[in-house]
C-alpha cells in the first residue's frame, strides 16, 4: 500500500478494478494537463502523457499499450 490515489484518464483497462484506490476520470484536455501537473508519478501508455510529464518534470513510467480488440 503506497497511500497514493490511482486515477485513470481515457481507456479503462479491466485490471484497474483490482486497485482499491482507483478512480476513472473523463474530462477535457485542460483537465488532463491538470492531472499530470498534480501527479506524484505518471504511469502511461500515452505519447502525450509522456511528453507532458517531461515538460512538467514529473517522474513517469511507460507501459505497452494493449490492443483494445
Amino acid at each position: 500500500m503506497t497511500g497514493f490515489r490511482v486515477l485513470s484518464f481515457g481507456y479503462r483497462y479491466p485490471e484497474y478494478k483490482e486497485i482499491e484506490t482507483w478512480t476513472h476520470i473523463d474530462g477535457s484536455p485542460l483537465e488532463f494537463l491538470k492531472l499530470v501537473d498534480q501527479a506524484a508519478v505518471v504511469f502511461t501508455d500515452s505519447f502525450h502523457a509522456t511528453i507532458f510529464s517531461l515538460i512538467l518534470h514529473k517522474p513517469f513510467y511507460i507501459f505497452s499499450r494493449r490492443s483494445r480488440a
